[in-house]
């Protein structure tokens, strides 16, 4: 016998449901920002990242693009995303 975790059904139908449950948090508070990013666009060329909040150009670009690409990776994945939740054991 090895020393640590014996690997079973149990355990790895645990770990899947964790990662899934942190897969899907974590996109959901992407979208929380992104859409929080999205209700605040320039206005007359200033973005209010920067006016409002001290971020440099770079920074606020880095923050819109960053929250941009994950909000169009769950869009694009909605299946993938959907198989997610079956691991969670909260749908069925």
């Amino acid at each position: 016998m090895a020393a640590g975790f014996e690997v079973s059904r149990n355990l790895l139908d645990a770990r899947a449901g964790e990662a899934a449950r942190d897969l899907l948090r974590v996109l959901s508070r992407a979208e929380q920002l992104a859409r929080w990013l999205a209700d605040r666009p320039e206005q007359d060329g200033v973005d209010p990242l920067v006016a409002d909040f001290g971020y440099t150009e770079d920074e606020a670009y880095l923050l819109r693009s960053t929250f941009t690409d994950l909000h169009a990776l769950a869009t694009a994945q909605s299946s993938l995303l959907a198989r997610a939740r079956k691991l969670t054991g909260l749908e069925p």
